[in-house]
């Protein structure tokens, strides 16, 4: 028997479904301008024609909603966290911000401790199916 098998729809060359990250509604982002650290991306209305205001490379910016636009790519309602603007932007002109390092001193901290006494809280955990370990006896006072 044939098993039924999904259409094929050709892609556009460069252009596919994981080409860009996908941002969250109320997610903080960077702007990341084309040209670098000496551009600035324009801010437009809702239907891209009209532009509001600009910000530079490497400005945060909080993600209020966003609009698939096909083949145009993904744009974004966005507001300046430094100013308070807000407009419209293509999904080409935001980035996440890198995420922080993972804390290293932790680490250091437990290889710089002696060695625990064996102990029953210490113990590691029994499996099913497993005996306790037998307790110690009591001394009297």
């Amino acid at each position: 028997m044939a098993v039924p098998q999904r259409p094929f729809f050709p892609q556009p060359p460069g252009r596919s479904r994981s080409a860009g990250a996908v941002l969250a509604v109320g997610r903080r982002v960077l702007v990341s301008c084309p040209s670098g650290a000496t551009g600035r991306a324009t801010l437009t209305d809702a239907k891209g024609t009209t532009p509001l205001a600009t910000l530079p490379h490497g400005a945060e910016v909080e993600i209020l909603g966003w609009q698939p636009r096909g083949a145009g790519g993904t744009r974004y309602s966005i507001r300046s966290s430094e100013s308070g603007v807000e407009g419209w932007v293509g999904g080409e002109s935001l980035r996440a911000p890198a995420p922080p390092p993972a804390p290293v001193t932790a680490g250091l901290a437990e290889a710089s401790r002696p060695p625990k006494a064996s102990s029953p809280a210490a113990a590691p955990p029994r499996r099913s199916g497993e005996r306790a370990p037998a307790k110690a006896p009591r001394r009297s006072r």
